[in-house]
């Protein structure tokens, strides 16, 4: 099996005979975990590919200017777009449901070519629960949120980044090599300002 798990409890209870106590709990996750990782490569392709989710879920627009839209919302009973791009009218704009709790929805091109979602027009994903009731979200895989005016309250707006050609940065430098491994200084969520936020 690809991207199979090399840890063993025996091997952890060798190494710290203090965990024999919780030997039963400690087996019961690792059969949990191997559960999720058997899935992910029978449904995903994989651990790597899964953590690639952004490169398949939230709102792409491809080179005709189409739109694929794709969410993962396993205990919704119904899924939709809205935005400035059909005048907020919250169930125009329906998702097709797939396997394994993926949504999807796709948006041809403007007869004149242009992309039916303009850049930095404001979406939302609206949500039908399995009681029926309706509720608005910001996609998590969003590539762009802002802060509302605050007449407008605190939750963030969704924003369509999608910049013409002539907008785009330009990479002037090559990529630096990839380090052999992963190495994380020091990461503050919260905790580095006054203000709420990543600071």
């Amino acid at each position: 099996m690809a991207n199979e798990p090399k840890v063993n409890p025996d091997t952890l209870f060798e190494l710290d005979p203090y965990l024999k106590s919780h030997e039963h709990e400690i087996r019961r996750r690792n059969t949990e975990f191997r559960g999720w990782i058997k899935r992910l490569n029978e449904l995903e392709g994989g651990l790597n590919e899964f953590t690639q989710g952004y490169k398949y879920y939230g709102l792409h627009i491809a080179q005709d200017n189409s739109v694929v839209a794709r969410e993962w919302a396993p205990g919704a009973k119904e899924v939709f777009l809205t935005g400035d791009f059909n005048n907020w009218q919250w169930l125009a704009t329906p998702y097709e449901k797939l396997p394994f709790g993926k949504w999807e929805l796709k948006i041809p091109p403007n007869p004149d070519g242009s992309c039916a979602i303009k850049h930095l027009s404001e979406i939302k994903v609206i949500i039908r629960k399995q009681d029926g009731a309706l509720i608005d979200r910001l996609s998590p895989w969003a590539k762009y949120v802002v802060p509302p005016p605050k007449e407008l309250g605190v939750n963030f707006q969704q924003r369509v980044w999608h910049p013409p050609a002539h907008e785009k940065y330009m990479f002037r430098h090559r990529k630096p090599t990839r380090p052999r491994a992963l190495r994380i200084y020091e990461c503050h969520v919260g905790i580095a300002t006054e203000e709420y936020g990543v600071g």
